[in-house]
Parts: C-alpha cells; sequence; structure tokens
C-alpha cells in the first residue's frame, strides 16, 4: 500500500514537472511557443535542453571554428566524421574562407570526410546552418529534405533553418517554405508533419 501511494506521488510529481517546463526545453517546437524558443536562443546563444543537436550548436556558433593554420585541405579525411564536434568546427573553418573558396573545391573538401556514402550526405546535410551557403548547395540540401531521411536528422534542418530563416535571400526563403510545405503535407510521421508545420507558420511570420 506504501509502494502504490509512493508510486502515485511520483508519477503525480513528474507529470507536474514537465507541466511546468516550456515546450520547447522538453523538445516540442509548436506555433505558439516557437517564438519564446527562438528569443531564447538568440538571448544565450546556445541551444535550449531538448535541442542539443550538432545542426543547432553549429548554427548558433557554439562551436568555435578552426584558424586556416589549424586546417588543411589534406587535413580534411583524417579527421573522425563521426566526431560532430570536430565535423562542425570544419565546416565552420570552410564557410568562414568561403568567399575564396572555389564552390565545386569547397564540395570535394567536404566529401572527403569519410568514403561512406551516409557520413558524405551527412557532412553536406550539415552545410545548410551557415548563413553564407551558396544558393546552388542551398537548393541542393532542400531537395534532400524532401527525401527518405531519418527523423531526427530531418527535425534538425527544419529547425536550423528556421533560425536561420530571417537571414536567406528572397530564393532562399521561398525553397526553404516550399520545402517545409511539402514536409507538413508529405508522406513522413506525424510528429515530422508537426514540427514541418509549426516551423512554416514560424518562418512566415517572421519573414522581413
Amino acid at each position: 500500500m506504501r509502494f502504490s501511494k509512493l508510486l502515485i506521488f511520483l508519477v503525480v510529481a513528474v507529470a507536474l514537472r514537465a507541466h511546468g517546463v516550456p515546450p520547447y526545453e522538453r523538445g516540442i517546437l509548436t506555433a505558439e511557443n516557437a517564438a519564446d524558443y527562438l528569443a531564447q536562443v538568440e538571448a544565450q546563444r546556445q541551444v535550449p535542453e531538448g535541442f542539443q543537436s550538432e545542426l543547432m550548436s553549429v548554427a548558433l556558433g557554439c562551436y568555435p571554428p578552426l584558424s586556416q593554420d589549424e586546417v588543411q585541405t589534406e587535413d580534411l579525411a583524417s579527421l573522425d566524421p563521426h566526431a560532430g564536434k570536430e565535423r562542425a568546427r570544419v565546416l565552420t573553418w570552410l564557410f568562414s574562407h568561403s568567399a575564396t573558396l572555389d564552390r565545386n573545391e569547397l564540395m570535394a573538401k567536404v566529401l572527403k570526410f569519410d568514403p561512406d556514402t551516409s557520413v558524405r550526405e551527412a557532412a553536406a546535410k550539415d552545410l545548410v546552418v551557415f548563413k553564407r551557403l551558396p544558393t546552388s548547395l542551398f537548393e541542393l540540401v532542400v531537395q534532400k529534405m524532401g527525401e527518405d531521411l531519418d527523423a531526427e536528422v530531418r527535425l534538425a534542418l527544419v529547425l536550423s533553418l528556421s533560425v536561420l530563416h530571417a537571414d536567406m535571400s528572397a530564393d532562399q526563403r521561398s525553397l526553404f517554405e516550399e520545402a517545409l510545405q511539402r514536409l507538413s503535407t508529405g508522406d513522413v510521421s506525424p510528429h515530422v508533419m508537426n514540427e514541418a508545420a509549426c516551423a512554416l507558420r514560424l518562418a512566415q511570420s517572421v519573414t522581413p
């Protein structure tokens, strides 16, 4: 009897605690809490608890970029592509020098991370978080959003792009909103559809 009462008490306590935590801190982005979420992101320059994804961390500048002296072309292939922080820092470095890099050369560097196709594609997807992304590469990554991606990867893409939406060009913004529209009505899980629909409403609400 005492055990049952204790169990009930714990369940109620956990439920009350969960109810008091903002949804975005529980990893749930809704149309209602999106503005608060982005405000917290902007104020703290860090990802709220529940969104500790590599993509979001890079997008918000949580990883300092490597200097040009630290990374040379031949070094990229030796890095562990599964080490999120290493890949994030290298990609940050690449884009900090993107003005002086040919687009094809840039992609060639990214694709040197690992011979495994899935890892190369993961590295390519990471490119989407950078504000200086060339439109041609942006189009490529947005197209990937409509493919059979892992739900977590897809959600990270959606959230990362939402944060950067205000900095997109008109063409990029149009592509992004079209991709979200397809996701929100596509053949994906209800969770992804909901997140995409919320992100679309958020993106449209902050359009300059």
